[in-house]
């Protein structure tokens, strides 16, 4: 055995990852440090299971009796020596065996857990499971909004924790902002260098946090709060530590679909240890998959000790989010997008609405919305949910099919696009199964029937042309010519034919469609993963070059250059009725497009179609535009009286239109586009012979589980961690908090 440990510590360190070997039937040997492995144990049957993710040990003894899993200890390394019916667990760190007694608290069991109702594996549809995630999705945005209407739920648990961490927060603040105003620093009392809140996430999960990170900060502009990638933030913790200018009332909030991120789990297991050392306040994570996380401390609650009767004093202090949408087959992401990115927006609104419930009387973090707007938006939220929602996916919260114009008009127009996807490889089968007759035909007759000569054989004949005429000798040439360049340019003429009968742009440029993505900036990079994976196994005769901009700042300084005929521009459109901001920003779009559309040659420029609420954009003199239904017509508060009772009622107004077209806008057209490019795609990989499987990619994995592109970090080792810290502390604890240079200095 130790000379088989010390085999498997060489081996661990060389990979720096999970590994296995075995030279014995009966007996397997399994290692993880710096990333998972999980074994699985049923006793009743006598069988062993392994996996690099938690969810597959699951998904075979999840609600079996005498199932047990087990995690092997990734940030101290471990070894373990199993069989069927028997484990030993080596500790790396430790340099011994760990005892069963140890080992006791870490059996996680299949039948009995407390998190286990949150674990979800939904039955997969193999024929589509993209479509099957479209359709689900106003039955889970439906549960996640019943979860957060129940006080008692898991989430709204973790909100109240984290609400009262900020409460706490505030009023520390507000303490330091008295201070520096009696110090006569009052311009510099807005925001504390030292962080408040720290996003984390990587791919879409960054960029819907970078999003409510953003909103955060609009209702509470004086929180200092960031979104950085995991990433940089694995960067930053080998080597530039003070950079994420994080201290002992830090808040940092992972989220992570699949729990099983490589750069994601990483930073988790890291401020998990900060939080430990007291070097950080909390961490918070938001998954998808609880099942990646159980038995793991990182979400074990936190009981406080009971010192006074007050109602939150010894209760469990959860500290993580679920969205409900459970493990997905479809690497292209939808349902699990849209789970994230609903139950960002109830806890923005939770935090909102208990954040001035607890300050009444004040503005916490210069806190901008009145209760009245907290109600509005909450309004919004529901009659998106209920209509706008259930409109674009064509179903209801239930799971009943409906019939929706709305969706009809996107899943057409998806198809009509995807012809400009399919002309290539129809032209070609066109063309081959004209030569294959026209060449094919000496085979059983002995001689050619090229389309230019036979034609003319059959003018000849209905008009009794002779055969020695002499303008014969003249035209028969020019017909072989002509047959000549049919049998040259054919794909081109018939793709012509096509483009003509199908009513398209003749004269695009032939060949691989580029198509480019104009909206805000998260909806175009999660659109832009989303159509790439669409077409990741496309046949390269048949497939997309996908581009995502942001029409206000990128799209024509990256694109405009690029512009050919034929190119593909989808731009989402924001509603400028809505306000003024909502109106310059419609405008900056409309003008985008337009500047686009002007890049011509032989007087053919780009595809434009435009999507958004406003039913103006349908004149704008675009290739095609779709008009989402919208049914609030009713917030464009006619008297605003009723839902204001001072003078703040137009800055209260322009915030909840920012909101509304953040939260509820976008995702709308974000849902919109999902049902567009499913439809596009679906046609694509239905064309005969060119089939693939439009919801899987070429790696066949959806969680990077890979320490790529930034290794990962020694968790042993933080002495540069707390050495950097502890440098940071010392600058910033001013011996005299009057006195101006140490003033200067905190800011």
């Amino acid at each position: 055995m130790e000379q088989l440990v010390d085999s498997v510590v060489f081996l661990s360190q060389i990979l720096e990852n999970s590994c296995n070997s075995t030279l014995d039937k009966e007996r397997l040997v399994l290692s993880a440090q710096g990333q998972p492995i999980s074994i699985g144990f049923n006793w009743q049957e006598g069988y062993m299971v392994y996996a690099s993710e938690p969810a597959a040990v699951d998904s075979v003894l999840l609600n079996l009796p005498e199932s047990y899993r087990l995690d092997l200890d990734q940030k101290q390394g471990e070894i373990a020596l199993v069989s069927a019916n028997e484990i030993n667990i080596y500790s790396l760190t430790q340099g011994r065996d760990i005892t069963p007694t140890e080992l006791r608290d870490r059996w996680i069991s299949m039948t009995n857990h407390p998190y286990l109702p949150h674990v979800k594996y939904p039955q997969n549809n193999t024929k589509d499971p993209v479509a099957t995630d479209n359709s689900e999705i106003p039955a889970v945005l439906e549960e996640i909004k019943l979860t957060w209407q129940n006080p008692q739920s898991l989430n709204c648990q973790t909100a109240d924790y984290l609400v009262e961490l900020l409460c706490q927060k505030a009023r520390h603040f507000e303490q330091k902002r008295q201070q520096m105003m009696r110090a006569g620093l009052s311009e510099l009392t807005r925001q504390l260098p030292t962080v408040d809140i720290l996003v984390i996430g990587i791919e879409n999960s960054l960029w819907l946090g970078e999003r409510f990170a953003t909103d955060l900060k609009t209702i509470m502009p004086w929180l200092n709060i960031q979104s950085i990638s995991t990433n940089e933030i694995l960067q930053k913790l080998k080597y530039d530590f003070t950079s994420l200018r994080l201290g002992k009332e830090s808040i940092v909030i992972a989220i992570t679909q699949s729990g099983q991120t490589f750069p994601t789990v990483q930073a988790i297991n890291t401020f998990d240890q900060l939080y430990r050392q007291g070097i950080i306040l909390e961490q918070f994570i938001l998954t998808g998959e609880l099942g990646s996380f159980l038995g793991s401390p990182v979400i074990k609650p936190k009981k406080l000790p009971k010192k006074d009767n007050s109602e939150s004093v010894g209760r469990e202090k959860h500290k993580i989010f679920v969205n409900g949408s459970g493990r997905r087959t479809a690497e292209p992401a939808t349902i699990t997008v849209a789970a994230s990115q609903q139950t960002l927006t109830e806890l923005l609104l939770h935090i909102a609405k208990k954040m001035r419930e607890g300050f009444p009387d004040a503005s916490p973090f210069g806190m901008t919305l009145a209760s009245e707007s907290i109600s509005v938006l909450e309004k919004m939220k529901d009659d998106f949910l209920d209509i706008n929602v259930v409109q674009i996916m064509g179903a209801t919260p239930k799971g009943k099919d409906i019939e929706s114009a709305t969706q009809q008009k996107l899943i057409d127009t998806g198809r009509t696009w995807a012809w400009h996807i399919t002309e290539t490889p129809l032209a070609w089968a066109i063309h081959a199964l004209y030569v294959l007759i026209t060449v094919g035909w000496a085979i059983p007759f002995g001689y050619t029937i090229p389309l230019g000569k036979t034609l003319w054989r059959l003018i000849a004949l209905v008009g009794h042309i002779p055969q020695d005429w002499f303008l014969l000798r003249i035209i028969d040439p020019v017909i072989a010519l002509i047959d000549i360049g049919i049998y040259i340019f054919g794909s081109w003429l018939w793709t012509l034919g096509l483009r003509y009968f199908q009513g398209r742009q003749l004269l695009a440029r032939i060949g691989k469609r580029t198509l480019v993505i104009g909206d805000v900036h998260w909806v175009n990079q999660i659109l832009k993963n989303y159509v790439s994976k669409l077409f990741s196994l496309s046949y390269g005769i048949a497939s997309l070059e996908v581009h995502g901009a942001n029409p206000e700042d990128d799209l024509l300084h990256d694109f405009g250059h690029r512009v050919v005929r034929g190119t593909l521009l989808f731009l989402g459109v924001p509603d400028g009725r809505r306000g003024y901001k909502q109106k310059q920003t419609e405008g900056a779009v409309i003008m985008a497009g337009k500047q686009a559309d002007g890049v011509r040659n032989i007087n053919v420029g780009p595809e434009v179609v435009v999507m958004g609420s406003n039913p103006e954009i349908a004149h704008k003199g675009f290739s095609s535009a779709i008009v989402l239904e919208s049914s609030d017509d009713c917030f464009y508060f006619p008297d605003d009286a009723a839902y204001f009772q001072d003078k703040s009622a137009e800055e209260q107004k322009a915030l909840i239109e920012e909101l509304r077209e953040s939260r509820f806008s976008a995702f709308d057209r974000l849902l919109a586009s999902y049902i567009f490019f499913w439809a596009l795609a679906k046609k694509v990989a239905s064309f005969p012979l060119l089939q693939y499987q439009h919801w899987k990619s070429q790696s066949r994995t959806k969680i990077m589980t890979t320490a790529a592109p930034v290794g990962g970090i020694s968790l042993g080792s933080s002495t540069s961690i707390e050495q950097q810290t502890s440098e940071t502390r010392t600058e910033e604890q001013p011996d005299n908090v009057n006195s101006p240079a140490n003033q200067s200095q905190q800011r």
